[in-house]
């Protein structure tokens, strides 16, 4: 089931790893739990998780658990697939969302940029003199990204409450920013956090939505105050 010599950092890879030691759990339909014995070596995951210890702290022991109920999630849930970096999610009105996970950088980003991420690395690892890694890959990812079926210039879904209907001048993507730094969460639990919010398909939204309200009473605010142009000292006036 493993392919010990492929890209194993990917979802469908690590996929792999995880669903060959909880075959019997899959089978018997019981919570995932076996931790694999030494394959996640050969992945990007911190190095504290790889093996088991009596001495791990609750902390590490508490993101293994997650983990295993990550892929049990994406395992079964027939709204959830996966091929390669991407995860796609059809919520249950209708929309599909979908990012790729990053799990060197331990976020998500994009849809597509972790097969540009591979590509201009390996050119990187060849001439290193191009320029820093850290700019260039820059360039095609962003962090924390899900790109979303309602395309550019999107109206808010008709059953999101107090909402539904409505549009404003920052709904101008097909994806949008979902951050959860200020959540004390680990990868795998803002993931699971991210994908039940795409499939209920309703949140999700609502969330996008004031936060784009507050953009527009930003920029509202700054053509207010400063109609000549904003200061570069503004934030200290």
């Amino acid at each position: 089931m493993i392919d010990h010599n492929g890209n194993l950092d990917t979802v469908s890879g690590l996929m792999s790893i995880f669903f060959a030691y909880n075959q019997r759990e899959a089978d018997e339909g019981t919570t995932w739990s076996t931790w694999p014995d030494w394959e996640l070596c050969l992945t990007s995951m911190k190095d504290n998780l790889h093996f088991e210890d009596e001495e791990d702290s609750d902390a590490i022991k508490a993101e293994r658990k997650q983990w295993l109920a990550f892929f049990q999630l994406i395992h079964e849930n027939e709204a959830v697939s996966f091929d390669g970096y991407t995860i796609r999610i059809q919520g249950k009105h209708g929309h599909s969302f979908s990012f790729d996970v990053s799990i060197v950088n331990n976020c998500w980003i994009n849809t597509g940029a972790m097969a540009e991420y591979d590509k201009r690395y390996e050119e990187w690892k060849q001439n290193k003199q191009n320029k820093s890694w850290m700019v260039m890959r820059s360039d095609f990812y962003h962090r924390d990204v899900i790109t979303h079926s309602l395309g550019s210039f999107w109206i808010c879904p008709e059953h999101v409450p107090k909402y539904g209907g409505m549009q404003t001048s920052q709904t101008v993507d097909d994806w949008f920013c979902f951050h959860t730094d200020v959540f004390q969460m680990s990868l795998p639990e803002k993931l699971i956090a991210v994908i039940l919010l795409c499939l209920d398909d309703t949140e999700i939204w609502k969330i996008q939505f004031e936060q784009d309200i507050e953009r527009v009473c930003r920029v509202e605010m700054m053509e207010r105050e400063w109609p000549g142009g904003r200061p570069e000292d503004f934030e200290y006036q």
